[in-house]
């Protein structure tokens, strides 16, 4: 058990780079459009918005991860199942709030994918709509698979509760 658990956050962290890394990509996008003044800034704001997400987001998990582990593996050698039992109570929010998130991220797409549409005459908003597609579909496959590592590391520990 101690291997899957330290595999799973081994797969959080390096999952938090890369949205670090994505958001970092965004700001620069951002930026740039701004700079060049682009008929495309419209870009800018959805860009900015959502990798200030993807760097909080991503920040977060590469600050806690490591101290998290420790604390789980400093209760999982005397106390196995006390520790199983508050990572399950700790992982059903996690679980449900995957599928509120995803929601939100489908929102955006569809908003994105209808501005695209809607506003043929206009650069800025055909901009804005793309990327709040690209954002948001970033963030949907990052949840996607974030959400798929947390239902195995749930499944380990239902199984170590057993």
């Amino acid at each position: 058990m101690r291997e899957q658990l330290v595999a799973y956050f081994a797969a959080e962290k390096n999952g938090a780079v890369i949205l670090v890394v994505v958001g970092i990509i965004a700001l620069a996008t951002a930026i740039a459009l701004m700079a060049t003044k682009s008929n495309y800034r419209g870009m800018a704001l959805p860009l900015v918005l959502l990798a200030i997400i993807e760097l909080v987001i991503g920040g977060v998990l590469l600050a806690r991860t490591d101290g998290q582990v420790a604390a789980l593996l400093d209760q999982l050698a005397p106390a196995p199942a006390d520790m199983v039992r508050a990572e399950l109570a700790r992982m059903a929010p996690v679980m449900r709030n995957f599928q509120i998130v995803k929601i939100i991220e489908l929102v955006v797409l569809a908003g994105g994918i209808i501005l695209i549409f809607a506003a043929r005459d206009s650069d800025f908003a055909f901009a804005a709509g793309i990327g709040c597609i690209a954002q948001a579909g970033v963030l949907l496959i990052f949840d996607s698979f974030a959400e798929r590592r947390a239902a195995h590391y749930v499944e380990m520990l239902r199984a170590a509760a057993t």
